[in-house]
């Protein structure tokens, strides 16, 4: 089992994408971002726009709130 920091955006991403069982070629499938973009947010050397953050949000079954702050918000 791999443990990682969930204390990053890029972690987050890495853990949400790993809890699909995906590799970034197959999340790049589910979102039509590039492996080596998702790659590069991952490694923490870029940020994504708002819109391809919810399409990774939306892919991994997570919330924005949750890859950008660790947190999931109650939708009541």
């Amino acid at each position: 089992m791999i443990k990682l920091d969930t204390s990053t955006f890029e972690n987050r991403l890495k853990l949400a994408r790993f809890a699909k069982g995906w590799n970034c070629k197959e999340l790049a499938l589910y979102t039509g971002i590039s492996a080596a973009i998702i790659s590069r947010y991952e490694r923490g050397t870029s940020q994504p726009t708002a819109p391809v953050l919810a399409k990774l949000a939306r892919a991994l079954g997570v919330s924005t709130d949750y890859l950008i702050l660790g947190v999931e918000v109650d939708k009541k």
